[in-house]
């Protein structure tokens, strides 16, 4: 039997054109009444409102539910009402598309598998359930692989890359072998939140959108007593990372796992039979919070002054509004441009 808990819960061209377009943007707000398609509202979070040569205008963001927050995925340009100045924007001028490519969104995952001496039997399934999760990621995250037992730092077993198949290999070669039996749990989490902090900074400091998500498998509890719950606890919540945790059998500490996945999701495998589907579950939930980050740019025809921009879902509450300055805008803008960040 396999358990879900869904807390957080959200190719080829790099971007897709409307056939229509208008735009906008800015500080968070969001309505409460209901909606025809939902029973809340949609919020537009950690936005982030760029302007830049000849007359691009670039807004990225997370969408989500305003109720638990569930991210709202796979939305194309014309689900979302986008004016500048109160008006519509032909898809003529603007070109406006949402940009799909490493340089406007990365997503990197740590995926940490528990390889204490309880897990070791179970290897194989083990194994097959991770690539799994690996097989069914969307918009090819940036995935680095880790093992932990008792020892005080994980083993890295393949840095970030975006080749999944890397990846799938790693975990095939993943040894069945007892270094220290013991379970240093906590330790990993925190590690594992500290490198996709890291990559965050770096990743952000070029002006692209970041995701950070933790994949965390254990059958057990923390046994070394190396790091506390609540170092551990505290690591997740000070980050902007998204912890999804998976469990397998009854000697896990189901509520430590639950406030762990709180910023993600958690999924509960009673046996080895269920593991597959615990590790698919957790793959889905991951590639849904990446499709609910949006990054969404046209160009604009102002030429001079500051200009009002709004960003709404029809059908839903929830409003977005910002402001940019179009002083030094030029003609000669092209969809190509939009990957070009100030």
């Amino acid at each position: 039997m396999t358990t879900f808990v869904d807390s957080v819960i959200r190719r080829a061209p790099w971007l897709r054109l409307a056939g229509w377009a208008s735009l906008c943007l800015g500080p968070l707000a969001c309505g409460s009444a209901k909606s025809e398609h939902d029973d809340g509202c949609v919020q537009f979070s950690n936005p982030e409102l760029q302007s830049s040569p000849p007359s691009v205008v670039r807004v990225a963001f997370q969408l989500s539910e305003c109720e638990g927050a569930r991210p709202v995925p796979a939305m194309g340009l014309g689900d979302f009402t986008l004016e500048e100045d109160g008006q519509g924007i032909s898809s003529f001028e603007s070109g406006a598309a949402v940009v799909q490519d490493d340089r406007a969104f990365q997503q990197a995952l740590v995926i940490l598998l528990d390889l204490s001496g309880s897990v070791l039997g179970n290897l194989p399934e083990i194994k097959t359930a991770a690539k799994g999760l690996v097989e069914g990621l969307s918009r090819q995250p940036q995935v680095a692989l880790y093992t932990f037992d008792g020892r005080a730092e994980p083993e890295l077993r393949a840095d970030f890359t975006s080749d999944l198949s890397a990846i799938a290999t790693a975990i095939d070669r993943i040894p069945a072998e007892r270094v220290d039996t013991s379970t240093n749990l906590n330790g990993a989490v925190v590690r594992g939140v500290r490198r996709l902090e890291e990559r965050r900074v770096s990743v952000e400091a070029s002006g692209t959108l970041y995701a950070g998500a933790l994949a965390l498998f254990t059958d057990g509890t923390d046994r070394a007593a190396r790091v506390t719950e609540e170092a551990a606890l505290d690591a997740v919540h000070d980050s902007h990372v998204s912890v999804f945790a998976i469990g397998l059998g009854s000697e896990i500490d189901e509520p430590y796992l639950r406030h762990l996945g709180q910023s993600g999701a958690l999924a509960l495998a009673d046996d080895l039979g269920g593991l597959s589907d615990a590790f698919a579950q957790v793959g889905q939930a991951i590639s849904a919070l990446a499709n609910s980050y949006y990054v969404l740019a046209y160009c604009s025809p102002s030429r001079a002054n500051t200009h009002e921009l709004s960003l709404s879902v029809p059908g839903y509450r929830g409003l977005w509004t910002g402001s940019f300055d179009a002083s030094g805008f030029l003609g000669g803008c092209t969809p190509e441009d939009f990957l070009h960040t100030p």
